[in-house]
């Protein structure tokens, strides 16, 4: 028998244990996928500043903690933005906002340079 870890045949065929004793079963709350953490309401850690950005029927929450660039960068990829045109941020009085860490903590709906 090959003794590679990657070759799981023979040793793990035969066992009759389920996932469940595999894997262990703790009482941790499931994973939530919208927030993307392993935490219950009252568990939630202090994420920084974070807003809201609206494009189209997508919104998203970004991080604002950084410079200027890295809020760019987050936007870009959030929505996957893989051009290098130009986009801005507009809040609910239809002001548009420079990024940084000053921002209104608000939701935006973002536009993009066609």
């Amino acid at each position: 028998m090959d003794a590679s870890p990657l070759n799981s045949k023979g040793r793990y065929e035969d066992d009759n244990q389920t996932a469940g004793n595999v894997l262990g079963i703790t009482d941790m709350t499931p994973w939530d996928g919208a927030t993307g953490c392993n935490f219950s309401a009252e568990q939630k850690q202090d994420v920084g500043r974070v807003i809201l950005v609206k494009w189209g029927d997508v919104t998203r929450k970004i991080g604002i903690d950084g410079s200027s660039a890295a809020i760019k960068e987050a936007i870009r990829n959030a929505f996957r933005l893989r051009s290098k045109r130009s986009f801005w941020l507009e809040d609910g009085d239809g002001v548009v906002r420079s990024l940084d860490r000053a921002m209104p903590l608000t939701t935006y709906t973002l536009h993009v340079d066609l």
